[in-house]
């Protein structure tokens, strides 16, 4: 996923081996020179970024011992692939992460120095096994190792650099670092390591797949990209005898830090080419065509996918299926992700973890080291930012929309995001009824960003609670005419029924989305959180007007208690609450459901506090995808109050007792049949498959599908209803 582009990608020289005699040593990267010859086109690049030209005082200590450090193997058999993998050093931000963390908490950069040479080791040997993965013959512009010294030596060479780590902890110990602080940080290291294969591992899983799971995307970045950053970090905070509250912080800053440089390298072949560059290498030296090329599953795709019309999606997996003209499906490419503002939302996500980063700091003591850090998480974190198409490109598209927003009003490629953006639908849903082409443009835009809040709780609220209607409407034997007009009105209720709901969540969880759910649209800036408030005050007028006229105010009034309770005040912090409002809600959406269309029924109370029951027993599933998230704000959910395996064996146990309920209190009074008997076998299979899965697959994505099986289980039970009731 990520392959070192912090590393800049000179041009290759025509001389030596960089490290063969004195002049390997004798000073920063040629990349940083002036002057012409090959070396010219990179400088120029370096020099339209003046900050990262100078070197720190903290970076030239990270580099005298990283070249100390090979000099010391002279001899070694592995040492010329090493001095071909180390030298000439890149920006070393792992190294300058671990040293400026120890500094900022008041430890000895001196004592901490040759494990931070060690961060570099490992890093380096990460990316010798990447380039023999990915098939990369270059690693900054000249032969990759495996090209240069073959696959075998370069696998062995990796490891050695994995396990040399190790050894520079020892070397911390002779200058003083107490044992109790080595072995914590060998733990953390240790740690690392099995991170970084765990991501990778997930990584080739997904590789070549076209998909919208942006929750394994996310674990992925913070298993594989993240964890030498963060592990750097609390590595530097650990050595150096930080608090528990400043070691926390500075882990904090690490873990956003990296995902948020991968995000930001996933964007990189969409920004502006610097000024004087040319060919197809982006900023940092990415090529533009690096990712179309390894099938990686990058976050813009992603959200394209997942935001995107049908007709986008099928645009997509045709540019990534391949071709012969890489340039051209990259720019077909380009405009399909500014037109669904795949780009905007993925930079969007970045910012957001740039803003942990900034929040993670501000627990530290002031100092130059604090500043540094920052410093670092802005330089690297802002390489580039995506460029519209309409900059991009020689042909502008005149009057032409992005994401909703015209021409006019599209930020310059390498300007900032605007604070506060037009909100307006991502992408243009193609497959809209015409008649809604037809209304005033306001309308249409906000049915769009309803949808936009709506569309993942549509499967647990309007399709369920309609069937759950037309149950109502066939026992009741309501005329065509008279049924069509009250399904039409309980599509309008349900719908802000949920809107309110789905409002007021995602203002007061901004911030969490920010971490878990960065499609959301207060987080892609689809909608301004003032322009939230103002429509959650409308809802609050319309949805128990609209209950009024259907003649079911009381459950709306309910519900919007409900959800007050839930969100506003704090009835979602700890899990028997939040599972007992979510059930009483379940009472007042079923409820308003039937008497909308006639009084409720002994039968019909049945169904509905059997819901609600059921609902209490498993709703805590959602729970289990969103743990970290959970666990940083504090919240006392099911998984973290009762553990993780006795959670899941109380679901897997609850899921079982379903049947029974089910077939006892719903399908049994409808008497034998063999519809019966089918619908019996399907909420049977169902209920197991729930089981099997909340047991046996137990990743974030996928807990995330096993809770989208439980909402069509909930669908499925209440179209039922339809015949059984």
């Amino acid at each position: 996923m990520l392959d070192g582009q912090e590393y800049p990608k000179p041009e290759a020289s025509s001389g030596g081996l960089p490290g063969q005699g004195p002049a390997a040593r004798s000073g920063p990267p040629r990349i940083a020179r002036t002057g012409t010859g090959p070396g010219t086109r990179a400088a120029t690049r370096t020099r339209t970024r003046p900050r990262e030209e100078t070197e720190t005082e903290t970076r030239k200590a990270a580099r005298q011992h990283l070249e100390d450090w090979l000099d010391l193997r002279y001899g070694d058999p592995l040492a010329e692939q090493h001095r071909w993998a180390l030298l000439p050093p890149g920006k070393l931000l792992r190294p300058v992460l671990l040293l400026e963390s120890a500094a900022a908490v008041g430890g000895s950069t001196e004592q901490v120095e040759p494990v931070a040479t060690g961060f570099e080791l490992m890093h380096a040997g990460s990316l010798i096994h990447d380039d023999i993965i990915d098939g990369d013959e270059l690693r900054r512009g000249r032969a990759a190792i495996h090209r240069r010294f073959g696959a075998d030596r370069a696998i062995v060479g990796a490891d050695a650099l994995f396990f040399a780590v190790f050894e520079t902890l020892g070397e911390c110990r002779r200058r003083g670092v107490p044992d109790r602080l080595i072995t914590e940080a060998t733990a953390v290291i240790a740690e690392a390591g099995l991170e970084i294969t765990r991501g990778a591992t997930m990584e080739l899983d997904l590789s070549g797949t076209l998909h919208d799971d942006i929750d394994t995307y996310m674990e992925v970045a913070r298993l594989k990209t993240a964890a030498l950053l963060r592990a750097a970090c609390r590595t530097g905070a650990v050595l150096a005898g930080a608090t528990a509250e400043q070691t926390a912080a500075l882990t904090e800053f690490g873990e956003a830090l990296g995902i948020a440089f991968q995000i930001q390298d996933d964007l990189l072949p969409y920004a502006p080419l610097p000024r004087g560059t040319g060919g197809d290498d982006g900023v940092a030296g990415k090529s533009r065509t690096s990712d179309l090329r390894n099938g990686r599953p990058v976050l813009p795709h992603l959200l394209a996918h997942r935001h995107g019309s049908d007709a986008d999606r099928a645009l997509l997996a045709e540019l990534l299926d391949g071709g012969t003209d890489e340039e051209l499906r990259q720019d077909r490419l380009h405009r399909l992700l500014d037109k669904t503002g795949a780009l905007r939302a993925a930079q969007q996500a970045a910012d957001s973890h740039l803003d942990r980063c900034r929040r993670a700091l501000k627990v530290l003591p002031p100092s130059p080291h604090r500043h540094r850090l920052a410093e670092l998480a802005d330089q690297y974190t802002s390489r580039a930012r995506p460029v519209t198409v309409a900059h991009a490109s020689a042909s502008t598209r005149t009057g032409e929309a992005r994401a909703g927003v015209p021409a006019k009003e599209k930020p310059a490629g390498d300007g900032p995001v605007p604070e506060a953006p037009r909100e307006t639908p991502v992408g243009e849903k193609k497959g809209a009824v015409t008649a809604l082409r037809r209304l005033p443009g306001h309308v249409w835009r906000e049915i769009f960003i309803s949808y936009r809040f709506n569309s993942n709780d549509l499967w647990s609220t309007v399709v369920p609670a309609s069937c759950f209607v037309v149950a109502a409407v066939r026992s009741a034997g309501l005329g065509a005419y008279a049924a069509a007009l009250t399904v039409a009105g309980a599509v309008l209720y349900f719908w802000l029924f949920i809107y309110g709901s789905s409002l007021i969540n995602q203002i007061t969880g901004v911030e969490e989305d920010r971490l878990n759910k960065p499609f959301r649209p207060l987080v892609t800036g689809d909608s301004t959180m003032r322009g939230a408030k103002r429509r959650l005050a409308a809802v609050h007028v319309l949805f128990p007007a609209v209950g009024l006229l259907l003649g079911v105010v009381e459950w709306a009034l309910l519900w919007q208690l409900l959800f007050m309770l839930h969100y506003a005040w704090g009835g979602h912090r700890h899990w028997f609450a939040k599972n007992l409002l979510i059930a009483l809600g379940v009472v007042s959406q079923l409820a308003s459901a039937w008497e909308m269309v006639t009084p409720i029924t002994t039968a019909a109370w049945h169904w509905i506090f059997t819901m609600a029951a059921m609902t209490f027993l498993i709703i805590g599933v959602q729970d289990l995808r969103d743990v970290e998230g959970d666990r940083t704000l504090d919240r006392r959910t099911m998984p973290i109050v009762l553990g993780d395996l006795p959670c899941r064996i109380y679901f897997a146990v609850s899921f079982v007792a379903l049947l029974p309920v089910t077939h006892f209190v719903m399908v049994a009074p409808a008497g034998f049949h063999w519809w019966t008997a089918a619908i019996d076998a399907a909420l049977a299979g169902l209920s197991l498959l729930l089981a099997a899965r909340v047991l046996l697959l137990r990743t974030p994505a996928q807990d995330h599908r096993t809770q989208r099986f439980v909402e069509w289980w909930y669908t499925f039970v209440l179209g039922t209803a339809v015949v059984l009731l």
